[in-house]
């Protein structure tokens, strides 16, 4: 039987600090920004999608592009997970995928990403 539950394991400093830098301190400027500048930011609101869709854009083409050899080793693969993750998420919106092992030790769930 194939393993269904990957450990991961990395530095917790380094996760912490990418935290920060990529989820918490853009929410907390927003804020800030918000409460500060409200006129400002009524006007500038209607622009807020497309720069968070541009920003998700350059921050996952940093990642592919700092792992480009494993993304071209990969690339049929990985194009296949990523339809595979949109279609599913399409149709089972809001199925759980729950896997039980023989040990309460090895127990995961897997949730699907649901795209937009």
């Amino acid at each position: 039987m194939p393993q269904l539950c990957v450990t991961l394991t990395s530095d917790k400093i380094d996760h912490a600090y990418s935290l920060w830098q990529v989820v918490l301190i853009p929410i907390g400027l927003g804020a800030f920004l918000n409460w500060s500048l409200p006129k400002l930011m009524a006007r500038l609101s209607p622009f807020a999608p497309l720069l968070a869709s541009a920003m998700t854009v350059l921050v996952s083409a940093s990642i592919v592009a700092q792992n480009a050899a494993a993304v071209r080793v990969a690339g049929p693969r990985l194009i296949l997970a990523v339809a595979s993750l949109h279609t599913g998420a399409r149709h089972f919106p809001h199925f759980p995928f729950e896997v039980n092992r023989s040990s309460p030790s090895h127990n995961c769930t897997l949730a699907p990403t649901f795209s937009i």
